[in-house]
C-alpha cells in the first residue's frame, strides 16, 4: 500500500477570505427579512414565482447550493465586475449624467 493513501483524518477546505455560502445566504434572508418577510422565509413558493426572483425560498437557496453555485448568482447575486468594465461603466455615467453614479471623481490617464 502506498504511504497515504488511505487517510482517515478529515481534510479541511480552505476557503478564501471573505464571504463564505453560509454569509451569502444569511445576508440573503436578512434582505428578504427587511423587504417583507418578517418572520422567517418560506421553505417553497410556486415556481412561477421562483422562476422570475419575486420571492424568497429555501428551496431555491438548496438547488443553487446543490449546482455548487456558491456564490449564489441564481439568487442575485451580481457577478464581479472587472476593472476595466468598472472604467467603461463610470465613463459612460459621467457621459450621460456629467459624473459618476457613486459621486466619486474619475482619473483619466494623460
Amino acid at each position: 500500500m502506498s504511504n497515504g493513501h488511505w487517510r482517515t483524518d478529515k481534510r479541511i477546505e480552505p476557503f478564501a477570505p471573505g464571504r463564505c455560502a453560509t454569509k451569502r445566504v444569511l445576508e440573503y434572508v436578512q434582505t428578504w427579512q427587511r423587504r417583507c418577510y418578517l418572520e422567517d422565509i418560506p421553505d417553497e413558493v410556486p415556481n412561477k414565482i421562483a422562476a422570475s426572483g419575486r420571492a424568497p425560498s429555501w428551496r431555491a437557496v438548496a438547488i443553487a447550493l446543490l449546482q455548487n453555485d456558491l456564490q449564489l448568482y441564481q439568487l442575485g447575486y451580481a457577478r464581479p465586475a472587472y476593472s476595466q468594465q468598472q472604467r467603461i461603466v463610470r465613463i459612460a455615467q459621467i457621459a450621460m449624467h456629467g459624473a459618476p453614479a457613486d459621486g466619486t471623481q474619475l482619473e483619466l490617464p494623460l
